[in-house]
């Protein structure tokens, strides 16, 4: 059975963030998330939580997904993908509704502010 810790890390590996990450976000060292992950029950309690998705996601969804869910390999957010993905969807054009047409302009400029304080 799963202790807390790990149900809280299993949450984060299924969001996609990355074992340094997860690791300092439970207290644990990175080691123990590598080992929790070659554990059965933690695996499976992973894949309940992964989001599901698509065998054959459409360009939106992918440019939509990595608009959320862009990471580094040390888990924090990558802007510069966040904002290319923005962009490429800002191109796409036909947005369902006016208010879908300003998200990805918003979110572009959120990032990018972002990414400018990061610098």
């Amino acid at each position: 059975m799963l202790d807390e810790r790990q149900r809280k890390a299993a949450q984060l590996v299924a969001l996609g963030w990355g074992t340094s990450y997860v690791a300092e976000q439970v207290g644990v060292g990175p080691k123990s998330i590598t080992r929790w992950k070659q554990n059965d029950e933690f695996a499976a309690e992973v894949a309940r939580l992964r989001p599901q998705r698509d065998d054959n996601p459409t360009i939106r969804a992918v440019l939509e997904d990595a608009l959320v869910n862009a990471t580094k390999r040390d888990g924090s957010p990558d802007y510069p993908a966040r904002i290319s993905a923005a962009r490429a969807l800002m191109q796409l054009g036909d947005l369902p509704n006016p208010e879908a047409d300003t998200q990805p302009q918003r979110t572009l400029v959120i990032y990018q502010r972002r990414d400018e304080e990061a610098a």
